[in-house]
């Protein structure tokens, strides 16, 4: 019994190491560098990142694109810190995540976080092609009914969520009146699944963060 398991050990073990290897060698963001300044309003960490595992071209194309948004959210915080006071400042930090990556789709994020009295949450959300650099929206994973599918999902799922769970709150008004356009955030999760975002303040209040919907 013990040969026979043994030599089912040695069989597979080649197979998942090279599954491990697989997935190291997908497309992924990972830490290239991290800066920390203090103006008169502000605290801001940044942590800025890069694609690895993607030939050169699409390489530059992607940190391009994720250097352009960290330059905006640094441009709302200069403008923001203009007026505030040096008593209270406004602390800010710059990061990304994550999210699913296969030799077809590469799913991110580059986040911004925003504390004052309240918090305040920003993301905003990349999924492409590793290979080519095509930047995918909805319509490429949902078909040309993405906005009636998105909108049954997430009423059905917010219907369910508030009888699970009374205390979750949502905008009737805002829901009811959602137009979901072709450049509707979304990531792939861990699952191969589409997961619809909206923005915090949008559809619910700033304590439910950015509300996601699973688009099975």
């Amino acid at each position: 019994m013990k040969k026979h398991f043994l030599l089912f050990l040695l069989i597979i073990a080649p197979l998942f190491i090279n599954t491990i290897n697989a997935c190291e060698n997908n497309a992924k963001l990972i830490l290239l560098d991290e800066k920390h300044y203090e103006t008169n309003g502000t605290i801001v960490t940044v942590k800025f990142p890069q694609i690895i595992n993607v030939d050169d071209k699409i390489k530059v194309d992607i940190n391009n694109l994720i250097l352009k948004t960290i330059d905006t959210y640094l441009d709302e915080i200069k403008e923001f810190g203009k007026n505030q006071s040096t008593a209270h400042k406004l602390i800010v930090e710059i990061d990304f995540e994550n999210y699913y990556s296969d030799d077809d789709i590469f799913s991110f994020s580059i986040n911004s976080s925003q504390i004052l009295a309240d918090s305040h949450l920003q993301k905003k959300f990349f999924t492409i092609n590793p290979t080519t650099g095509e930047i995918y929206n909805v319509e490429h994973f949902l078909g040309s009914d993405y906005q009636n599918i998105i909108l049954t999902t997430v009423k059905k799922q917010i219907a369910k969520n508030t009888k699970n769970n009374p205390n979750l709150i949502y905008f009737d008004e805002e829901v009811n009146n959602l137009k979901i356009s072709i450049d509707q955030p979304f990531y792939i999760n861990k699952d191969n699944q589409v997961v619809v975002v909206f923005d915090q303040f949008q559809i619910a209040p700033g304590y439910m963060s950015l509300p996601s919907f699973i688009v099975k």
